[in-house]
């Protein structure tokens, strides 16, 4: 069988698409198939672009040599270029990502992460619903068959009655963790300026993140009989600046919470494995990798009991309602007062981590393509 992959994402920097892409790639190129792949990139000499992994003989580079957001522009709006004048004759293309390519395939699978914009439109701009609506719409309407990442994801598409269930396969997201040496912590708590202790939010600072109803619920623990670590925040800050800003300068907040931006993917290995735990009540999610990473990396979790992240978390993590500053702020409390939790979610999370592999998710996703072809 001939494949071919949309790997131009996988080139950028950013983005949780763009890794999955990435370690895709790697995967079923290690699984040593028969299977011809022709992969697709900018082709464009750009430094920005991080380079592809090194894959095996029947991986093909197919290079388009178009700017990746004139490639954007042009499938999401005009149906053009039409890849298939860069490419041999193939039986299936894949798109990781709701933007699939235009030109006509045999048969296309298509791997969608969420449809959030469809249950919570308040968190986007005019303009982003209508380009993420156009894009998927038309995505879907050429898809033979899709991936979903989760469970969630797929029963969120079925009923917002975008695409068939029985058409539907879930493979999930896996965690790549490697155990960061003391040297390399200690050298990450003196560039970043990190306390002895404390507890971690990994995440764009964003509303569904839920970022703000954290603070709040850390902020009722200050002052209180529990000795409660500083809290960090690692992400970039998304659209929520000025009331960020306004909830860091309350007195109870102030000098208690580092904030640390955007940080650079190496260090979050040992990011992670420096913390007393890691809290994650997001209000929805495609899947919750950072909750992945978090058990990976043997650090309890507190996680929201909606959206993906109970199928993530299994029984391995604290779950509490997200839309509930109590509920958070008692998660938070539970966990640092009762050291034998703490150390039993630590051991549960490890083992669950190990179900999540690479390798599995790419032996499930080309068991799509050859059921599809």
């Amino acid at each position: 069988m001939r494949i071919a992959i949309d790997g131009s994402i996988a080139q950028r920097r950013l983005g949780g698409i763009s890794e999955y892409t990435h370690q895709m790639l790697q995967a079923l190129g290690e699984l040593k198939t028969s299977h011809e792949f022709f992969v697709l990139t900018t082709g464009v000499n750009d430094q920005a672009l991080v380079p592809l992994p090194i894959l095996p003989k029947n991986f093909h580079e197919v290079r388009l040599h178009l700017p990746q957001r004139l490639l954007n522009v042009g499938w999401r709006y005009l149906s053009w270029p039409p890849v298939t004048a860069w490419l041999p004759p193939v039986d299936l293309f894949w798109a990781p990502h709701f933007l699939a390519p235009a030109g006509r395939f045999k048969r296309l699978v298509v791997s969608i992460h969420d449809v959030i914009f469809l249950d919570y439109p308040e968190w986007f701009t005019p303009p982003d619903q209508t380009y993420f609506r156009l894009s998927l719409n038309r995505t879907l309407q050429r898809a033979d068959q899709v991936i979903t990442i989760s469970q969630a994801t797929k029963e969120a598409l079925v009923r917002h009655k975008l695409f068939e269930a029985k058409k539907i396969q879930v493979t999930p997201l896996a965690v790549t963790y490697e155990t960061p040496g003391v040297q390399t912590q200690a050298a990450l708590r003196q560039q970043y300026n990190l306390p002895e202790k404390y507890l971690l939010m990994i995440g764009t600072i964003e509303p569904r993140k839920n970022t703000l109803r954290v603070l709040e619920a850390y902020e009722r623990l200050v002052g209180t009989a529990v000795d409660v670590p500083p809290l960090v925040l690692a992400g970039r800050r998304g659209w929520l600046g000025p009331e960020l800003e306004t909830a860091l300068a309350r007195p109870n907040l102030r000098g208690r919470v580092h904030t640390l931006g955007s940080f650079e993917r190496a260090h979050r290995s040992a990011l992670l494995a420096g913390a007393e735990m890691l809290l994650f009540p997001s209000l929805a999610e495609g899947f919750g990798l950072p909750v992945l990473e978090g058990m990976a990396a043997g650090v309890p979790v507190i996680t929201s009991n909606i959206s993906s992240l109970p199928e993530v978390a299994g029984e391995a993590a604290l779950l509490v309602d997200p839309q509930d500053t109590a509920a958070i702020a008692a998660g938070i409390k539970k966990l640092i007062n009762d050291p034998e939790l703490r150390q039993s979610l630590a051991t549960a999370g490890k083992k669950r981590a190990q179900l999540f592999t690479w390798k599995a998710t790419a032996q499930q996703t080309l068991a799509v393509f050859e059921e599809v072809v």
